[in-house]
């Protein structure tokens, strides 16, 4: 069954076994006629570039991003399937360096997420914005940008979200000196995590509040807060 091979690929990425997910996701392409399924096409061809991103197969993850929009774009396809499929093509260009390429592919996911009223998808597209503008060195924009995700997010209640974008946003403030609202954001954000269990983001977070004090010139602070991260990492 397409539907259950799909779902089955997209929780094998989920949890790292993307390999395998490549693997599902040959077997189900092989086995349908693209012309007439083109919907189930188009998704398995967006997982399985996702897969190819996460194996370091660049090359390959762009082809079959690229196969996945034409075939969306060819039938009218829904604007949710679309605007991922947009969106993880900016995220290939944002790996690679292409940063114009990738603030183009995600504004058009963003347009298409807001046409589906689609919070979740809004509030990400928002936050790869504000890394796109971050790598650019544009920190105000990237801070705008981080401050819109937080909203939906929050709207969303996606809190483990919220926490890694709160911790994007601390970075632009230390970056700019503003070391007290840093460690505001970065506090705030460390609690999101902690509530959800998100032990990765609490380690990275915890780093990130380690380098401000070091910029405070508050070493022992700065050695507790990476010690503290160490444990969790």
């Amino acid at each position: 069954e397409p539907v259950l091979a799909l779902l089955n690929a997209e929780s094998m990425i989920h949890l790292g076994q993307a390999d395998k997910a490549i693997q599902l996701l040959n077997s189900l392409l092989n086995g349908i006629d693209i012309s007439r399924d083109w919907l189930c096409a188009g998704k398995a061809l967006s997982w399985r570039s996702a897969a190819f991103r996460l194996t370091g197969h660049f090359d390959e993850a762009t082809d079959d991003i690229k196969k996945s929009i034409h075939i969306l774009k060819q039938n009218n396809g829904p604007a949710d399937v679309l605007g991922g499929a947009h969106r993880r093509l900016g995220a290939i260009h944002i790996e690679q360096g292409r940063l114009a390429e990738a603030e183009k592919c995600i504004k058009r996911s963003l347009k298409l997420f807001i046409s589906d009223f689609d919070i979740g998808q809004i509030a990400a597209a928002y936050n790869d914005l504000g890394i796109v503008y971050k790598r650019l060195g544009d920190l105000p924009r990237a801070a705008a940008h981080y401050a819109q995700a937080r909203q939906y997010w929050e709207k969303a209640k996606n809190f483990g979200a919220l926490a890694r974008t709160l911790n994007n946003t601390g970075i632009i403030y230390r970056r700019q000196g503003q070391y007290e609202m840093a460690l505001n954001i970065l506090s705030e954000g460390f609690e999101n995590a902690r509530m959800t269990g998100h032990q990765r983001t609490e380690a990275w977070i915890l780093i990130n509040i380690g380098d401000v004090k070091r910029d405070q010139s508050l070493y022992e602070e700065a050695l507790s807060a990476y010690s503290r991260a160490l444990e969790l990492a």
